[in-house]
């Protein structure tokens, strides 16, 4: 089993805009290459002291992992945040690809905001989208 930690940043746009960023950091562990570990973001662990779960995995040099918050984390419309412990989080999914170039994985993170009943039995998926990156901090086996 080979421990791996990365740091990284996500945006709320489909572009790097270095002004909006917000940083995380996974610590996970791999077999079979697959991942499960642990993240923390600046934000959310600043504020709850807490860290959430990710597992995924990585088949050459695309990577695909959805990172869960611990319980109800979210931004409301005034501003302000919500933390609700006896609700379940929400999960986050990432892809991306692996830049040799900049020794980077990037790509796009969603988030399911809501479903929309559009008529009986047939809903329409609201997602939040934005790019994210990471370089790898240390390695051990």
């Amino acid at each position: 089993m080979m421990l791996v930690s990365w740091e990284g940043y996500y945006c709320y746009s489909p572009e790097f805009d270095e002004n909006e960023k917000f940083g995380f950091a996974m610590e996970v562990q791999f077999k079979e290459g697959s991942f499960t570990g642990e993240f923390t973001e600046a934000e959310f662990t600043e504020l709850t002291g807490k860290k959430g779960t990710v597992k995924g995995f990585i088949d050459h040099q695309h990577i695909s992992f959805v990172k869960k918050f611990p319980f109800k984390y979210d931004e409301l419309e005034d501003g302000s945040i919500l933390i609700d412990e006896s609700m379940e989080g929400h999960e986050v999914v990432y892809d991306g690809w692996f830049n040799p170039e900049k020794g980077t994985w990037q790509g796009e993170w969603e988030i399911l905001v809501e479903e929309i009943k559009v008529r009986e039995g047939e809903y329409e998926l609201v997602f939040d989208r934005g790019c994210w990156q990471m370089r790898r901090v240390t390695k051990t086996d």
